[in-house]
């Protein structure tokens, strides 16, 4: 399943007017989603049990990590190494947004929480974002998507097991737009100039810096 099926599949975006219950709601059905996607984006990348899968076997699985057990929507791990690789996802489907800096941060804590105690884990994140997110700029401000990016940016391309705790092994952002005239999905990788990618490439690094780090597995 691709991450435009993954969007689709999550159904109508509720309205700006939509209550906060609502919004809430649509934004855990589309992480659930996404997470399917990822995680059988992976297993074609040869990592067979990552999870969750469309049965729901996986979700949402916690691993004890140095500050505290702490939720993975996407993992891939063994009873003798533990955690291997974990993907965050984290939606913002409603543009403009106070939420960016909460999402950075919660990710944040994220890596040094599951790279204090697995520090041979190879770990992604995948920021989702409304396709408003490209044009809410002007003259005083970034727009939300150039925000992204210059604050996440700081915290990806963790190439070695003894690099800095907070940061990640790949970052990208998702842009989407389903409504009745265009659907899309696009995908960034963060950089001093974000990339363009394509989903492949996204799971391609995941995956071979996983099987690097555990050579004798694979």
């Amino acid at each position: 399943m691709e991450l435009l099926d993954a969007v689709l599949e999550a159904g109508p975006k509720p309205p700006y007017t939509a209550t906060r219950a609502e919004m809430k709601n649509y934004a855990q059905t589309l992480s659930s989603h996404v997470a399917i996607s990822v995680a059988d984006g992976l297993r074609r990348h040869g990592l067979d049990n990552c999870f969750p899968d469309k049965e729901g076997r996986g979700e949402d699985r916690a691993f004890l990590g140095s500050i505290g057990a702490k939720k993975v929507d996407v993992h891939f791990s063994t009873e003798n190494g533990g955690l291997m690789l974990g993907v965050s996802i984290k939606t913002i489907n409603y543009i403009p947004t106070s939420n960016l800096a909460n999402r950075c941060g919660d990710l944040m804590f994220e890596s040094v929480t599951l790279h204090g105690r697995f520090p041979f884990a190879v770990l992604g994140a995948l920021l989702i974002l409304d396709s408003k997110a490209l044009s809410d700029g002007n003259d005083r401000r970034q727009s939300t998507f150039d925000q992204a990016n210059t604050k996440l940016k700081l915290y990806s391309g963790r190439r070695y097991y003894s690099e800095s705790i907070e940061k990640f092994e790949a970052i990208s952002i998702g842009i989407y737009d389903v409504s009745s005239s265009t659907q899309y999905f696009r995908l960034f990788e963060v950089g001093n100039q974000p990339r363009e990618i394509a989903e492949n490439e996204f799971y391609s690094r995941l995956a071979d810096l996983t099987k690097q780090r555990n050579p004798k597995h694979f």
